[in-house]
């Protein structure tokens, strides 16, 4: 597809194209490859909201929709405002701010004269990911934590369409190359959006979910605070099985880490600057996603170089939040906190049982504040963290 290899502007604020001129002030990603074709930017997205929510598993190479569908409520009074991993930078409304008002001046001539106005992201408007995969590292001390809350932007490619979104988070993100991109893998979530607009010029969509209320659903974070996350673009839901959206133009929207901002913004968490992405920008015409992760060839760079515009390294868009605070322990799951190998065994599930009878706080693995707040979740819940490991504490 020759557009492929072109930047087009989808929607500019002003509603016109970008200019031959600061096209060729952009630069370009490099791919494991070799370099292809530069990121789009596109206007303010629109906000949208799930209709319901289930929890969703990795199973065999498929992703599935593994519990009830609950409605969606709402955000709470008392939604969860701590960042845990912030590669999304909203603002207190809950929209993505924007290059001109997110790089603190660096480069802002350059960045305003394109289009690239507040809320605006990068995208490859003719590339399709319907799965991606990113590391993350999170803020001090939020290792093992829960999130229940979570904003993610994406574009949608295909016309007005049904539309699911799953998230995923693992405790290992290995790199280009290996025998798998992640390792142990966690439950995620999916959100199912109904129609949404889609189409030639849509806006990009976002949104901002609260899962407070629903407190089987949530987000495990990785043990030693680094991992991964991974997102799902379907559009289709056929007996629990999601079935990936191959149209041009669907895939995460593109941010970054407040550390590569110039000066860096006091953002939590880090990232590197590879993204496996399924099938990407560099994948051939016609080759859509198409559920197996070539760990070669769909490991891409998207680290544009300090100095070309900013931020220069890009990941999905994506912030988690909890709770905040320290977990009860550096390794949650070594509840007995000993200190000879190996860390987590049998006694651990002894100590989690005494304080459970107990009524101890430590007990309520998933955060949950509706009463009863222990219950058979907090076992499910430990069980995940156990399985996940930890190193010495």
């Amino acid at each position: 597809m020759k557009s492929r290899m072109s930047l087009l502007v989808t929607a500019a604020i002003a509603g016109t194209a970008m200019s031959s001129a600061a096209m060729a002030q952009t630069s370009r990603p490099v791919h494991k490859n070799g370099p292809k074709a530069g990121p789009v930017q596109t206007a303010m997205g629109t906000k949208v909201l799930p209709l319901r929510v289930a929890k969703a598993r990795k199973v065999n190479g498929q992703f599935r929709v593994v519990g009830e569908w609950q409605a969606y409520r709402g955000n709470m009074a008392d939604a969860p405002t701590t960042p845990i991993f912030d590669c999304f930078e909203a603002d207190t409304a809950g929209a993505p701010t924007g290059f001109c008002t997110s790089c603190n001046g660096f480069n802002q001539q350059t960045q305003c004269s394109i289009g690239a106005g507040p809320g605006s992201r990068w995208s490859y408007a003719t590339s399709n990911t319907a799965w991606s995969i990113n590391d993350m590292t999170v803020g001090p001390g939020l290792g093992g934590s829960l999130a229940s809350r979570v904003e993610f932007g994406w574009g949608w490619g295909p016309v007005s369409g049904q539309c699911f979104v799953a998230v995923f988070t693992d405790e290992t993100y290995n790199p280009c190359g290996s025998a798998t991109p992640v390792d142990g893998g966690f439950d995620g979530v999916v959100f199912d959006f109904g129609i949404i607009t889609g189409g030639a010029g849509a806006p990009y969509h976002y949104t901002d979910i609260d899962l407070t209320a629903t407190p089987d659903l949530f987000f495990q974070m990785p043990a030693d605070g680094s991992g991964a996350y991974e997102v799902i673009l379907a559009n289709a839901n056929n007996g629990g099985v999601l079935t990936l959206d191959t149209t041009p133009g669907t895939r995460p929207m593109l941010w970054g880490c407040g550390t590569d901002e110039q000066p860096a913004d006091a953002r939590v968490g880090t990232q590197q600057d590879t993204q496996y992405d399924d099938a990407g920008p560099n994948a051939p015409a016609g080759s859509p996603a198409d559920g197996v992760m070539n760990t070669t060839t769909e490991c891409l760079s998207y680290n544009f170089g300090a100095g070309a515009f900013c931020p220069f390294r890009l990941g999905s868009m994506i912030i988690f939040y909890g709770e905040g605070g320290t977990p009860p322990s550096t390794c949650y799951p070594n509840c007995d906190q000993s200190t000879q190998v190996p860390f987590l065994n049998v006694l651990d599930f002894n100590c989690f049982l005494n304080a459970f009878s107990s009524g101890n706080t430590y007990a309520n693995c998933d955060h949950s504040t509706t009463p009863p707040t222990l219950n058979v979740l907090d076992f499910n819940c430990f069980l995940n963290a156990f399985s996940s490991g930890c190193s010495a504490p």
